[in-house]
């Protein structure tokens, strides 16, 4: 299974520091680009650092929405047990119960993704919005005035090398979030 990979073109987290921090997903892993709300902080004993709930968007929950967007460092997990330097981005993710970095969008934020990290199908319209229960954003002909959305800008490509000769050019999506 391959997994999402985000490039943050343009975004506004890139230079205020309020709009990173720490997060971690006690429900489920995490790919980079998924969308998840905040619940509050994150309380483990001893843990001595300022960690945030990341939870899947929620009716109710589909706008202030944050995304991850975690340095890729090609990862394999066997358990809880990541070993770094192993396989490419695409077998990156956050797992579930670790760390992972989470930035607030804002309208005029600009990234690119690839397909992994989306539902449904580019044929389907020109937005990406946020949807209940689903921390992948979905295609949709129109945006919902409700919910957290991008316009489609471009198709691009990111090189994603396996190691072989002339490998491997993933298609990715650029966009611009419009309201979140």
């Amino acid at each position: 299974m391959t997994h999402s990979v985000v490039n943050a073109d343009k975004i506004h987290a890139q230079t205020t520091e309020a709009d990173v921090r720490p997060v971690v997903s006690s429900g489920c892993n995490i790919d980079n680009g998924n969308i998840f709300y905040l619940n509050g902080k994150f309380s483990t004993s001893g843990s001595g650092m300022e960690v945030w709930n990341a939870n899947v968007p929620a009716t109710g929950s589909l706008t202030g929405l944050w995304m991850a967007l975690e340095p890729e460092v090609p990862t394999v997990w066997n358990g809880t047990r990541g070993y770094r330097g192993f396989g490419t981005v695409q077998d990156f993710y956050n797992a579930a119960s670790q760390v992972f970095s989470g930035v607030k969008l804002v309208a005029g934020d600009i990234f690119s993704i690839t397909a992994d990290g989306l539902t449904g199908s580019h044929t389907t319209g020109s937005y990406i919005v946020a949807v209940d229960g689903d921390a992948k954003w979905n295609w949709a002909a129109l945006p919902a005035a409700s919910a957290a959305y991008a316009q489609f800008l471009n198709t691009t490509y990111f090189s994603i090398p396996d190691g072989t000769i002339g490998s491997q050019r993933v298609t990715a999506y650029q966009f611009e979030v419009k309201s979140n």
